[in-house]
């Protein structure tokens, strides 16, 4: 790096100053001057150790500066600690403009009571399938019903053989009202009951019989105020002890009479017309719970009182036109019989 003499420099700078202040004349007198550049004037140093730099004194030598590195125009003033005008802020888009509106969703009152009643009328299906030592809910839609087909062994040849094997599969009561295989039997009414049996085995050796009923919940009718007569061939399908340990499957004609609550009637069998079992109200009086009283002249020698006497759960049920009560059904279980009711509301049978 060079340095300039300070002696020599000093009539330099002073002859500048004096041309750039006689530039403000008009005409012809402006003596033109070739611009100057930036220069960086060192100043002799007493030692080589760095000091800092002090501000200079107002005394300094003054280097021109060029107009455009003082004034800025709006399009090229520095954008460094800019703050925005109010103008500014209202008229830029913010990002919360970019986001949808959502308005609530409105329900009106219209669409929830058409939801609810869609809700209400489908249907809920329930029932009781009755066995000969117990009893089970049923849940199955008619649509799909669990039964069991029964296959003879034909490698049968000693006494503890297995006689047949069983093999699960579902009837749809929709296209078939009636299902017979020889191995279960089922009939669908009006599309909101059903009833019927299935066999089944527990050591492949010995069949039981297992009776159903089934109904929508939606259609039920839950009132007391019962006053029907019901009727149904074959309506009552029940196995009876014959023996020690084997039940034979039965089924009798159903003759069932209401009168504001109050049961009567009686279970015949269609060959002779022989009165099987009669109907009786319980203590309670309650429609829902009646007995089934077996005829003293009945053919099976059951007693016409005490533990043979059956307690039979009943559900009437609104038919598919709104018909109150224009079915009913029952389950129940004595000790040497157990089966289930199904009949229909006539006028006669």
């Amino acid at each position: 790096m060079q340095y300039f003499d300070t002696k020599k420099s000093i009539p330099v700078l002073c002859s500048l100053l004096i041309a750039a202040c006689s530039g403000g004349g008009g005409g012809n007198n402006n003596v033109p001057h070739p611009p100057v550049e930036k220069r960086t004037v060192v100043a002799p140093q007493a030692n080589t150790k760095s000091e800092p730099t002090k501000p200079a004194a107002t005394t300094s030598p003054v280097v021109p500066v060029k107009e455009s590195a003082l004034f800025h125009s709006p399009n090229t003033a520095p954008k460094q600690n800019q703050i925005p005008s109010p103008q500014t802020t209202f008229d830029s888009p913010s990002p919360l403009d970019n986001i949808p509106i959502v308005k609530p969703a409105t329900t009106s009152v219209q669409s929830l009571a058409s939801h609810k009643e869609r809700t209400s009328t489908l249907p809920v299906w329930t029932g009781t399938v009755q066995k000969k030592y117990s009893e089970g809910s049923w849940n199955h839609d008619p649509e799909k019903v669990p039964v069991f087909l029964i296959i003879p062994n034909e490698n049968h040849r000693y006494t503890d053989d297995k006689l047949f094997q069983l093999t699960a599969k579902d009837i749809d009561l929709t296209k078939n009202n009636t299902s017979q295989e020889g191995n279960f039997q089922f009939s669908l009414a009006d599309s909101s009951v059903y009833s019927g049996y299935y066999l089944d085995s527990q050591d492949n050796i010995q069949v039981n019989n297992n009776f159903v009923i089934a109904f929508d919940k939606n259609k039920e009718y839950t009132k007391k105020d019962i006053t029907a007569n019901f009727y149904n061939e074959n309506g009552f399908n029940y196995a009876v002890l014959v023996g020690k340990t084997d039940y034979l499957r039965q089924v009798g004609d159903v003759r069932l009479f209401y009168q504001n609550g109050r049961v009567s009637g009686e279970i015949v069998d269609k060959r002779n017309n022989e009165v099987l079992f009669r109907f009786k109200d319980t203590l309670e009086k309650d429609p829902n719970m009646i007995q089934i009283v077996p005829d003293r002249d009945n053919p099976h020698g059951l007693v016409s009182h005490g533990p043979d006497n059956m307690f039979m759960k009943m559900h009437f049920i609104n038919g598919k036109d709104g018909e109150p009560y224009k079915y009913v059904v029952g389950s129940g279980k004595a000790e040497r019989y157990y089966g289930t009711l199904f009949a229909t509301k006539k006028d006669k049978e």
